[in-house]
Order: structure tokens, then C-alpha cells, then sequence
């Protein structure tokens, strides 16, 4: 794979992992949020709204929104283990089967994560974001110094897009989900589910990279070179 192709690919899975990342998130923010004021006001008897739907401003109240805040947090902290304890070992794996087997995995981690959001998950499986980003800056660095700069603002580039594009797509999506009743609620779960197909049939492109015995060598030298 050439250079500029081996750098369109790197931009192309930014650009979906972006539009999917941050089209989900207010989705699921907003499901939490819902999780924790409904079952706030079914334990209070003397707040109870009765039969009638909760109101979502009545979600906003410190109490639902600490709750929330608290649950996020725990999430955080949840998510950063595996990336911690993993990420080593799956650079280790892709040394070993390469580097488009591993951001498969990866890839179908973060399908199971985004299924199992409601039972608040954690995305130990492939280890999630880290690697996909470190694995990704491997491959970079393999394209031609003589482009590298231009490369790596395209990158950059198609990652922004992909944020712009998410959080648009996410309002018109959802907009369009409560319009059409509740079965389109999960609309944009769905598109975010489509987008992880594209990512898969994009790395399928992935040239696997060859580890010279000069990479390999330690950072700092040998042991038995000379001061």
C-alpha cells in the first residue's frame, strides 16, 4: 500500500470512530439521565407526576444530576482499567498477528460496548479507544517523511470532520426518531451500528507492517554497549 493510500485509511477510521463516538454519546447520556429520574421519582412517593410522563426538566434537579454525574465518573474510571492494564498487551498481539486483526477485535469490542451501554459496561474487550489510536499512530509513521506533514493534517483534518459530522447527524437523527414514534428512538444507534460495518470493510485495506530488527531494539540501547 502507498503512502497516500496507507494515509487515506488512517483518516478513514478516524473520520467513522469520531461520527460514531459522538453520535452516541448524548443518546446515551440522555438514557442514563432518564434511568436515574425515573427510578428518583417511582422511590418518592410524595414527588410521584403520577401517570403522566416524566418531564425532562424535572430531570434536572441536583439530586438526578449528581446521580448522573456520579455514574459517569464510575464509568470513566471503569473504562480506563482494561485501557491500562491492556493496551501493552494488545501491541504486543498485533506485533505477533498484525495490526488489521487486532483493529478488528477492537472494532467489535466497541459493537459489544455500545450494546451493553445500559448495564454500564466497561470496553475491556480490545481495549477500546487507546489502542485503536496508538495502533493508528504506528501506521502513520510509516508514510514517507517527505509527506508525513501533509499526511497527518489530513488525518487530523478527517478527525474533526468526523466530530462535526457526528454531533449534527445526532441531532437530526434524533429529531427525526421522536417524530416518527417510538420505535425510530434507537435510530441513531442503528447509523452508529452501519458506521462500525464501514469501519470493519475499511481496515480490511490495512497493509500489515513489517517490524525491522532495528525497530525492535531498545530505545536506550543494549545492555552490553559502551557508556
Amino acid at each position: 500500500m502507498s503512502p497516500p493510500s496507507r494515509m487515506f485509511v488512517a483518516a478513514a477510521v478516524l473520520f467513522l470512530f469520531e461520527s460514531h463516538d459522538l453520535l452516541l454519546f448524548l443518546p446515551r447520556l440522555r438514557a442514563l439521565e432518564a434511568r436515574i429520574c425515573h427510578d428518583y421519582y417511582a422511590s418518592e412517593p410524595t414527588k410521584s407526576l403520577g401517570a403522566s410522563p416524566v418531564d425532562e426538566l424535572a430531570c434536572k434537579i441536583p439530586l438526578i444530576q449528581s446521580r448522573l454525574a456520579m455514574l459517569r465518573g464510575w464509568q470513566v474510571f471503569l473504562d480506563a482499567i482494561p485501557t491500562i492494564a491492556l493496551a501493552t498487551t494488545w501491541g504486543y498481539i498485533a506485533d505477533r498477528i498484525g495490526q488489521r486483526v487486532v483493529l478488528g477485535i477492537n472494532c467489535l469490542g466497541s459493537i459489544i460496548y455500545s450494546a451493553w451501554y445500559f448495564l454500564v459496561c466497561v470496553m475491556i474487550f480490545a481495549s477500546g479507544f487507546c489502542v485503536r489510536i496508538g495502533l493508528l499512530a504506528l501506521y502513520t509513521a510509516s508514510i514517507d517523511t517527505s509527506v508525513v506533514s501533509k499526511a497527518f493534517a489530513f488525518v487530523a483534518t478527517l478527525e474533526a470532520l468526523g466530530g462535526m459530522f457526528g454531533g449534527v447527524a445526532f441531532q437530526k437523527a434524533f429529531a427525526m426518531g421522536i417524530r416518527r414514534g417510538r420505535g425510530w428512538m434507537a435510530l441513531p444507534f442503528w447509523i452508529g451500528a452501519a458506521l462500525y460495518l464501514i469501519y470493519l470493510v475499511t481496515i480490511s485495506s490495512v497493509k500489515e507492517l513489517e517490524i525491522t530488527e532495528e525497530a525492535r531494539q531498545p530505545l536506550l540501547g543494549n545492555d552490553t554497549d559502551e557508556m
